[in-house]
């Protein structure tokens, strides 16, 4: 059964391409709301606290272990995942979303953390997706506010 993908029930691309995605901080604020209210309705609460980012991390598993592989469909799932890390990010670390280059159309978003790191978030949930839970966002989160900290 698909888990994630019912929260994007709409969107009908079966292909198995991957596609290469783009997003700007606005984008990025509305698919973290999207995500919340889509998986409210699955009975998960993310509430973008940094505790939530083990329910992402659960999401992630759930989805992965369906099988489906990296469609469009769940790229653009994590996409909106990655939204969510971000803006859980922003409101408690107060990072901020900024491109990873001079050239927002083509550069992938990014966080940036206390103006000295930047963490593309997108590429974190992609990588759990892909390679499994030694790739933890909750544990990407912790390890981030450690490494704050000691500024």
């Amino acid at each position: 059964m698909k888990f994630l993908t019912k929260l994007f029930s709409e969107r009908t691309d079966k292909s198995n391409q991957p596609h290469k995605w783009s997003m700007n901080p606005y984008q990025a604020r509305y698919r973290a709301k999207m995500t919340v209210d889509s998986a409210r309705k699955l009975g998960v609460t993310l509430d973008y606290s940094p505790e939530s980012l083990k329910d992402v991390d659960m999401l992630i598993d759930k989805e992965r272990e369906t099988g489906i592989g990296l469609t469009k469909e769940m790229a653009a799932v994590m996409l909106s995942l990655g939204a969510y890390v971000g803006e859980v990010m922003v409101r408690n670390m107060g990072a901020k979303w900024a491109y990873g280059g001079r050239d927002e159309k083509h550069d992938p978003l990014m966080i940036i953390v206390k103006d000295r790191y930047a963490i593309n978030v997108v590429s974190m949930v992609f990588r759990r997706f892909i390679l499994g839970n030694s790739h933890s966002i909750a544990g990407m989160y912790e390890e981030t506010e450690k490494l704050t900290e000691k500024q």
